[in-house]
């Protein structure tokens, strides 16, 4: 687009629609936008030079401001829905990374890399936080943990100072106590 003074006010030059999948997280979104950009602008330059772009106004009422990501808002919620903590975690990667506190880790949050919600396991009533052991999921084994409403299968997370790991690998150097719930201190 032109540069204007104002956001979003210049007039768009050329355009690409992407397609955002279900299970895409922020930085998948982030690569797919490097790459379709850089066609898009290898094209629109051709154009330009032939003389050949149409220039699009912009609508003004349609400018929006995303706020910047804090720190903060990468703590886990366990009081929200499965399906809310999938798409925290796929939004926050690569920065900052979902967290949560665990229990016996004292030095720091376990931040969450890679989860998929699951409908909650029947019978069971378990509080938000709540580990529930050992879970197949269409993406592989994790931890099963109980939210406000469903499950979030935890399939890969990143201890303190450590490398990224399945949640699988990371709980056979860990054991659970029972009924431990994550979000908690200690």
């Amino acid at each position: 687009m032109r540069v204007a003074k104002e956001m979003d006010a210049g007039a768009i030059l050329g355009r690409a629609v992407l397609l955002i999948g279900p299970r895409d997280s922020s930085e998948d979104l982030h690569d797919k936008l490097a790459e379709a950009g850089a066609s898009l602008l290898i094209e629109t330059l051709d154009l330009l030079e032939r003389g050949e772009v149409s220039e699009t106004e912009q609508n003004p009422a349609l400018v929006t401001y995303a706020e910047k990501l804090t720190k903060e808002e990468a703590r886990m919620d366990w009081t929200m829905d499965s399906d809310e903590l999938d798409r925290r975690v796929r939004g926050l990667r690569p920065w900052p990374a979902a967290e949560t506190a665990w229990p016996g880790v004292n030095e720091g949050a376990v931040r969450i890399w890679r989860a998929i919600p699951l409908d909650a396991e029947p019978g069971c009533s378990a509080a938000p936080g709540e580990a529930l052991g050992e879970a197949e999921t269409p993406e592989g084994s994790g931890l099963r943990v109980r939210c406000g409403a469903g499950d979030l299968a935890l399939l890969e997370v990143q201890p303190p100072g450590k490398k990224r790991m399945t949640a699988v690998d990371f709980l056979r150097g860990r054991s659970l106590p029972p009924n431990a719930v994550l979000g908690e201190p200690g």
